[in-house]
């Protein structure tokens, strides 16, 4: 038995669990605090997928608690981010900080500059060519919502983007230093 229950006495993402023989009854002051409760619930279980007598009341310390990923470096599949998001739930992370430019590649589609996605220009060795597609952040971003993350894109602009230089160099400026 799980529900949600706003006027419970709680913080924001707590949650109790309760075990009584074959029953586990999870209430939870938010919809975020019931992912919490059933990440709990699986943790609890045995080999053989039984669980102990238990009364939990729990409720995360800190509000933010996150990951970040640098793919703008280093490219990870969809299905890897997928496996790394579903760790961070089971283990109440919430935020996912999912950097997507640097300097050796620019990682999001741009069908309005397509070289910034365009293999020879981003730094060899890197994953060149790769970048993930509008419908793949879309999914990846579902995803993660459904298993109580939040994705914080991180795009580096000014800084970090020779990618963008690289590609469309026109796009270059000259700084000057005042003295």
């Amino acid at each position: 038995d799980a529900g949600v229950d706003s006027s419970l006495k709680l913080p924001e993402e707590g949650y109790t669990l309760e075990i009584k023989g074959n029953s586990a009854i999870l209430r939870a002051k938010t919809e975020q605090g019931l992912v919490w409760a059933n990440a709990t619930l699986a943790q609890l279980k045995d080999e053989e997928g039984l669980v102990r007598i238990a009364k939990i009341k729990d409720y995360p310390a800190f509000p933010i608690r996150g990951f970040m990923h640098d793919t703008g470096r280093n490219f990870r599949e969809v299905e890897l981010l997928k496996q790394d998001i579903d760790l961070m739930s089971a283990y109440k992370l919430n935020v996912f900080h999912w950097h997507l430019t640097d300097n050796p590649a620019w990682r999001i589609e741009c069908k309005v500059y397509p070289q910034l996605n365009d293999a020879q220009y981003q730094t060899k060795g890197r994953d060149e060519g790769r970048f993930y597609t509008y419908d793949e952040i879309r999914d990846v971003i579902t995803y993660a919502r459904e298993r109580g993350i939040m994705i914080i894109p991180e795009i580096d602009i000014p800084g970090h983007s020779v990618a963008i230089l690289t590609a469309y160099p026109e796009l270059g400026c000259e700084f000057r230093r005042e003295e």
